[in-house]
C-alpha cells in the first residue's frame, strides 16, 4: 500500500509540475521528511538522496533548475536508496528532458523537469 502512495504522490508532484512549471515545496516536504527518517535507520538512504540531489544542487547554483527540482530529486533518491541506482536515474533524467526538448517547438521556453526526473525514477524502480 505505501508503494501504492509513494507512487500517486510521484504522479501529483510531475503532473502539477508539467501544468504549472513549478513544484510546490509544500508537496515536498513531507518526502524530503521521510526520507531524512528512513536515514536514520537506514544511513544509505541519506547517501543516495545526498548523491541523487548533488547534480541538482550545482544546476540550481547555475540557474538552470529550480529548487523544486533539487528537493524532489533529494527525494527521489531517497527512494531508490542506493547511490548508484540514484545517479542513474540523474542520467536518465537529463535524457528524458533532452528528448523532450527535441521534440517541442523550437521557440518554447525551458519545460518542466519534474514529470522527467519521475520518470526516470520510475524506471529505475522498476528495473532494479
Amino acid at each position: 500500500m505505501s508503494s501504492f502512495l509513494v507512487l500517486i504522490w510521484l504522479v501529483v508532484v510531475a503532473v502539477g509540475d508539467q501544468r504549472t512549471g513549478r513544484i510546490a515545496t509544500a508537496l515536498v516536504w513531507p518526502g524530503i521528511a521521510a526520507t531524512i527518517g528512513m536515514s536514520l535507520g537506514h544511513p544509505g538512504v541519506l547517501a543516495a538522496a545526498v548523491a541523487t540531489a548533488t547534480p541538482y544542487l550545482v544546476a540550481v547554483l547555475a540557474r538552470a533548475c529550480g529548487g523544486g527540482d533539487l528537493k524532489l530529486a533529494f527525494v527521489v533518491g531517497g527512494i531508490v536508496g542506493d547511490v548508484g541506482t540514484g545517479l542513474v536515474v540523474v542520467v536518465l533524467a537529463a535524457v528524458v528532458t533532452v528528448l523532450v526538448h527535441l521534440r517541442g517547438p523550437a521557440r518554447e521556453p525551458g519545460r518542466p523537469h519534474g514529470p522527467a526526473l519521475v520518470t526516470a525514477a520510475l524506471c529505475a524502480l522498476g528495473i532494479t
